[in-house]
């Protein structure tokens, strides 16, 4: 059952098949891509709460300027152990 209302505490689904929890339609999660023509705005990705299924797979991006603000835009944190 989707939840339009809100998110969901992370890790509470199942990973993906390489481990990783949350990759899709929680909140949009900023990306280091420099999109659009002047090279001025950031990838998002992902999806968010409040979007349909459609805009909540891998391939789907959005952009904006990186100072933009919103409660359906997050980040995600990765650690490199090499």
């Amino acid at each position: 059952v989707c939840d339009f209302s809100r998110t969901l505490p992370c890790g509470s689904k199942q990973c993906n098949g390489w481990g990783l929890f949350d990759m899709h339609g929680n909140v949009y999660e900023w990306c280091q891509d420099w999109t659009g023509a002047d090279k001025r705005k950031r990838a998002l990705r992902g999806g968010a709460f409040i979007y349909e299924a459609r805009k909540a797979q891998s391939h789907y991006r959005q952009d904006n300027r990186p100072d933009y603000r919103s409660y359906t835009i997050g980040f995600r944190v990765v650690r490199n152990d090499s």
